[in-house]
Protein backbone atom coordinates (compact mmCIF):
# COMPACT_ATOMS: atom_id res chain seq x y z
CA UNK A 1 0.00 0.00 0.00
CA UNK A 2 1.44 3.32 -0.84
CA UNK A 3 1.02 6.50 1.22
CA UNK A 4 0.16 10.06 0.11
CA UNK A 5 2.25 10.91 3.69
CA UNK A 6 5.71 10.60 3.74
CA UNK A 7 5.38 10.78 7.89
CA UNK A 8 3.08 7.73 8.16
CA UNK A 9 6.15 5.43 7.59
CA UNK A 10 7.55 6.82 10.67
CA UNK A 11 4.54 4.75 13.01
CA UNK A 12 5.93 1.64 11.67
CA UNK A 13 8.53 2.20 13.85
CA UNK A 14 7.77 3.73 16.76
CA UNK A 15 9.25 6.94 15.62
CA UNK A 16 7.75 10.27 16.06
CA UNK A 17 6.43 11.94 13.35
CA UNK A 18 5.34 15.31 11.86
CA UNK A 19 3.92 16.64 9.02
CA UNK A 20 4.82 20.09 7.48
CA UNK A 21 3.41 22.73 5.24
CA UNK A 22 6.81 23.99 3.95
CA UNK A 23 5.42 26.55 2.44
CA UNK A 24 4.89 27.98 6.09
CA UNK A 25 7.70 29.83 7.57
CA UNK A 26 7.01 30.12 10.93
CA UNK A 27 5.14 26.28 11.16
CA UNK A 28 8.78 25.29 9.90
CA UNK A 29 10.13 26.91 12.21
CA UNK A 30 7.86 25.45 15.13
CA UNK A 31 9.29 21.84 14.13
CA UNK A 32 12.49 23.29 16.18
CA UNK A 33 10.60 21.33 18.88
CA UNK A 34 11.77 18.15 17.07
CA UNK A 35 15.23 19.12 17.38
CA UNK A 36 14.74 19.94 21.54
CA UNK A 37 13.21 16.27 21.89
CA UNK A 38 16.15 14.98 19.80
CA UNK A 39 18.85 16.65 22.33
CA UNK A 40 16.68 15.84 25.77
CA UNK A 41 15.61 12.58 24.94
CA UNK A 42 17.64 11.25 22.55
CA UNK A 43 14.79 10.11 20.19
CA UNK A 44 14.69 11.14 16.49
CA UNK A 45 11.75 12.04 14.52
CA UNK A 46 10.65 11.98 10.97
CA UNK A 47 9.76 15.22 9.33
CA UNK A 48 7.89 16.11 6.56
CA UNK A 49 8.33 19.24 5.27
CA UNK A 50 6.01 19.50 2.05
CA UNK A 51 7.06 22.27 -0.24
CA UNK A 52 6.33 23.48 -4.24
CA UNK A 53 8.96 24.00 -6.58
CA UNK A 54 8.63 27.36 -8.50
CA UNK A 55 10.71 25.74 -11.29
CA UNK A 56 12.25 22.86 -13.12
CA UNK A 57 14.45 20.40 -11.40
CA UNK A 58 17.65 21.74 -13.51
CA UNK A 59 18.26 24.25 -16.36
CA UNK A 60 17.58 21.47 -18.39
CA UNK A 61 14.24 20.98 -17.16
CA UNK A 62 11.20 23.07 -18.39
CA UNK A 63 8.66 21.98 -16.70
CA UNK A 64 6.44 21.16 -19.29
CA UNK A 65 4.74 18.71 -16.79
CA UNK A 66 2.89 21.49 -14.88
CA UNK A 67 0.37 24.16 -16.37
CA UNK A 68 0.85 27.50 -16.10
CA UNK A 69 -2.34 27.53 -13.51
CA UNK A 70 -0.89 25.13 -11.27
CA UNK A 71 2.59 27.12 -10.79
CA UNK A 72 0.43 30.48 -10.54
CA UNK A 73 -2.09 29.11 -8.29
CA UNK A 74 1.03 27.50 -5.71
CA UNK A 75 3.01 31.04 -6.20
CA UNK A 76 -0.09 32.29 -4.31
CA UNK A 77 1.46 30.49 -0.91
CA UNK A 78 5.04 31.27 -1.73
CA UNK A 79 6.60 31.49 1.67
CA UNK A 80 7.94 35.04 1.47
CA UNK A 81 4.54 36.53 0.58
CA UNK A 82 2.94 34.65 3.53
CA UNK A 83 5.84 35.86 6.14
CA UNK A 84 5.70 39.24 5.08
CA UNK A 85 1.66 39.32 5.35
CA UNK A 86 2.01 37.46 8.63
CA UNK A 87 4.76 40.42 10.21
CA UNK A 88 2.03 42.70 8.48
CA UNK A 89 -0.95 41.73 9.90
CA UNK A 90 0.68 41.13 13.57
CA UNK A 91 2.93 44.54 13.49
CA UNK A 92 0.56 46.39 12.01
CA UNK A 93 -0.40 48.59 15.02
CA UNK A 94 3.59 48.49 16.99
CA UNK A 95 5.73 49.17 14.17
CA UNK A 96 5.93 52.04 10.97
CA UNK A 97 4.73 51.11 7.71
CA UNK A 98 8.25 50.59 6.19
CA UNK A 99 10.77 48.58 7.90
CA UNK A 100 14.52 50.06 7.97
CA UNK A 101 15.72 47.39 5.34
CA UNK A 102 13.16 48.82 2.96
CA UNK A 103 14.81 52.05 2.87
CA UNK A 104 17.79 51.55 2.62
CA UNK A 105 19.35 51.49 -0.92
CA UNK A 106 20.39 48.24 -2.61
CA UNK A 107 24.66 47.93 -2.88
CA UNK A 108 25.51 46.87 -6.13
CA UNK A 109 27.17 43.41 -6.68
CA UNK A 110 30.03 42.71 -8.70
CA UNK A 111 30.71 39.44 -8.44
CA UNK A 112 33.23 37.45 -6.39
CA UNK A 113 35.52 40.20 -7.31
CA UNK A 114 33.44 42.59 -5.24
CA UNK A 115 34.81 40.39 -1.86
CA UNK A 116 37.79 41.06 -0.17
CA UNK A 117 40.59 38.48 -0.50
CA UNK A 118 42.31 36.47 1.94
CA UNK A 119 45.85 37.06 3.29
CA UNK A 120 47.99 34.08 1.60
CA UNK A 121 48.94 33.07 5.06
CA UNK A 122 45.70 33.02 6.11
CA UNK A 123 45.08 29.91 4.17
CA UNK A 124 43.88 26.95 6.25
CA UNK A 125 47.13 24.31 6.68
CA UNK A 126 44.96 21.40 4.61
CA UNK A 127 44.38 23.88 1.87
CA UNK A 128 44.69 22.13 -1.30
CA UNK A 129 46.10 25.41 -2.90
CA UNK A 130 49.56 24.58 -4.29
CA UNK A 131 50.95 27.93 -5.43
CA UNK A 132 54.52 28.82 -4.50
CA UNK A 133 54.71 31.99 -5.98
CA UNK A 134 54.96 34.88 -3.62
CA UNK A 135 52.68 37.28 -3.39
CA UNK A 136 53.70 40.89 -4.76
CA UNK A 137 52.61 44.35 -3.86
CA UNK A 138 51.80 46.53 -6.86
CA UNK A 139 53.50 49.28 -5.24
Amino acid sequence: MSLQDIAQKAYAYDVASEFVDGMDVLAVRATLRAVERARRESLPTLLEVRTYRFMGHSMSDPGNYRTRAEIEKHQERDPIKLFTSTLKRKTSSTTPASPKWKNRPAKPWNGPSSLPKPAPNRLPKNSTHTSTRKVTSDK
